[in-house]
């Protein structure tokens, strides 16, 4: 062997390639699923929380704005009361409670009502005026411009500080006034302090899904409205009728949310809920049967204990896999082809009878019922060959009228697929003589 050759014979082959270089590309993976998932947690907007739409759209009514007080609306300083009568005497007088908490109408001498509700009020006035009136003197008390208060707004607001509101506007107005919530702003637990005393804490979801405001505390001068920093708020993504951020308090969790959000769609893969997390600074997914949770059917199988969600977590929740799974279908020689609802106790002259039976041209001899042909999903589909003679005779005790299965499939034949095929002889003078 001469140097040329055994050079040829020795050589490095690693210099024809890259160090590094993957000798079998085909067979690469292009990421690692435990490294990177796509499982996002964007930055949520007041518009995608649950509940930011009531102080963005003004959906709280203006109470100044009502003709007639609540009778549980407590009388103050500045409050105009407006006593009108006609009849036996006509005429329209308006106080203003003065800073001694009174009413000073002529003749009859100075009337206390600080304090007291528009009801009590009512009752008093109408008392002490008609014992100056005709007795036929018809009477209304009501009540006139309202008095303004400070209250004093804090907390996750887009505005911060005092605003200036009738003595009527609940806290959920004095927010909107404020600017409305920011998106970091707890809407299950706004506080309402007076005197450095918290006397009420207003829940935006309990209104909303109950209609209840809470203890109804009409606002003072120099009360406070504190919103505070939002504690959990989960995202509700796929089958939910009301896909979007959700905030809950401590201890709440699937069934809560199921609650607030309107629950699944009727295509929900509810017993598959998933839940991505971020523990430690890595995302896990936890897997919860929501149907169990929610148990409608009340089985005694089911547990009925709720799984808690914490802040930041994305529940997510897909379609059921499209497709029937109690369809048998009939095919061929049959009066209406398709899918027809397998029923308990289906055989198949039950679902040929179903599908209008028999036609003239049906081949009774032979039949089949292919086994599980109806599932995609099936790779091994067995044949069963069957004889319909029987069912011309409406013998339902035959050998053959055997029981269907959900997706089998039936198929039935037409006469002239097995008849004999038909000869005709030409001869004589004709162009190209054979038999047909």
């Amino acid at each position: 062997m001469n140097p040329a050759e055994l050079n040829t014979l020795l050589k490095d082959k690693n210099s024809e390639k890259k160090t590094g270089t993957d000798l079998n590309p085909k067979n690469r993976i292009d990421r690692d699923s435990l490294v990177k998932e796509n499982t996002p947690q964007s930055k949520p907007t007041t518009e995608d929380t649950y509940g930011m739409h009531l102080f963005r759209s003004c959906a709280v009514a203006e109470l100044s704005e009502l003709s007639t007080p609540p009778l549980d609306y407590p009388i103050g300083v500045y409050d105009q009361i407006i006593v009108s009568m006609w009849n036996g005497a006509e005429a329209t007088l308006d106080y203003t409670v003065a800073r001694d908490g009174s009413i000073f109408p002529a003749s009859i001498g100075k009337i206390y009502v600080q304090g007291l509700t528009f009801a009590n009020v009512r009752s008093m006035l109408m008392q002490r005026f008609k014992a100056y009136v005709p007795a036929s003197t018809n009477m209304t008390i009501s009540l006139g411009q309202p008095r303004s208060i400070n209250v004093n707004v804090a907390g996750e607001v887009n505005n911060q500080g005092p605003v200036t509101v009738s003595a009527f506007t609940n806290a959920f107005n004095i927010i909107a006034l404020a600017g409305g919530p920011t998106e970091l702003a707890n809407l299950r637990e706004i506080q309402i302090k007076r005197g450095g005393r918290v006397i009420d804490e207003l829940d935006v979801y309990k209104y909303l899904t109950t209609g209840d405001f809470g203890k109804h505390i009409y606002m003072e001068n120099n009360d406070f409205v504190i919103v505070q920093t939002v504690e959990k708020r989960v995202k509700a993504e796929g089958k939910f009728k009301r896909p979007m951020y959700y905030q809950l308090k401590k201890g709440e969790g699937v069934k809560a949310l199921l609650k607030y959000s309107g629950g699944l769609e009727r295509d929900a893969f509810a017993s598959g809920m998933k839940v991505y997390r971020t523990e430690l600074e890595q995302q896990k997914i936890r897997d919860v049967n929501a149907t169990a949770i929610v148990n409608p059917t009340n089985d005694p199988r089911f547990t009925k204990e709720d799984f808690e969600l914490q802040d930041g977590d994305i529940v997510k929740v897909i379609g059921v896999n499209p497709g029937l799974i109690n369809k048998v279908e009939i095919k061929g020689e049959i009066s209406y082809p398709g899918q027809y609802e397998i029923r308990k106790g289906d055989k198949l002259f039950d679902l040929i009878n179903r599908a209008g039976g028999i036609t003239r041209n049906t081949y009774l001899p032979r039949a089949y019922i292919f086994r599980g042909g109806g599932d995609s999903t099936n790779i091994k589909t067995s044949r069963v060959d069957v004889n319909l003679t029987d069912i011309t005779k409406n013998d339902t005790a035959s050998l053959y009228n055997v029981p269907v299965y959900a997706n089998d499939q039936i198929l039935l034949f037409n006469n002239n697929q097995f008849g004999d095929r038909q000869y005709v002889e030409i001869f004589g003078e004709v162009r190209g003589r054979k038999s047909k």
